[in-house]
């Protein structure tokens, strides 16, 4: 039989658990780390562990020992204890109260990367070179990575088409362009403000 003074040591040992569980833990720190535990001698102990009041699922036998580290405890989970003593002869007390403590959840997931890949851009339509006409067609594609978000077309510095889109078709009207060399560039951002050009040179007769 265990002998009184231990199972009242046992009792105590209850008492200092449900005062050390009545705060959460991590996972790495669990509910028993370092506990200072009274010593059962002749008496040792029994940990019984659930995630349900009354029923534990997990047996550790702790022997003797005055620490104890309950593992491989689950981030966000409520877990239920209580203790038993025994003696040499295999002879248990009745089980401790029950405590109970809850892990705190897992650490949010890491932010994904930096989008730092600019859109790719070109002008279809006019070749680079081409003379134009009174009403040329301008054609524009771009791609993204992740997603074009925007394309701005500019003749000469001066913004004459955009879109939200990854395509851009339309027809300029070239009747006020004066004679000579003109720029066209298109500019493709993405969400992240990557940015990609791609200009050519036409010419007005």
């Amino acid at each position: 039989m265990i002998p009184r003074a231990a199972l009242l040591h046992f009792f105590a040992l209850a008492s200092l658990i449900a005062s050390l569980c009545a705060c959460s833990a991590p996972a790495d720190h669990p509910a028993l780390k370092n506990a200072e535990l009274p010593a059962l001698i002749p008496a040792f102990r029994y940990v019984y562990r659930g995630t349900a009041s009354g029923g534990y699922t997990i047996i550790l036998d702790v022997g003797n020992l005055t620490t104890f580290t309950v593992p491989n405890l689950l981030d966000g989970t409520s877990y239920y204890f209580a203790v038993r003593a025994y003696d040499a002869a295999g002879d248990r007390s009745p089980y401790s109260n029950e405590v109970a403590a809850t892990t705190p959840p897992p650490p949010p997931p890491p932010p994904p990367p930096s989008d730092t890949t600019p859109p790719t851009v070109k002008i279809a339509n006019p070749w680079n070179g081409t003379y134009l006409s009174m009403s040329t067609k301008i054609n524009v594609t771009a791609s993204d990575n992740v997603g074009v978000a925007s394309i701005v077309v500019l003749a000469d510095g001066v913004q004459i088409a955009s879109t939200n889109l990854s395509s851009l078709s339309f027809a300029w009207n070239t009747n006020k362009v004066a004679k000579g060399a003109h720029t066209l560039t298109a500019t493709a951002k993405d969400a992240a403000g990557n940015a990609a050009s791609s200009s050519i040179t036409v010419y007005k007769r």
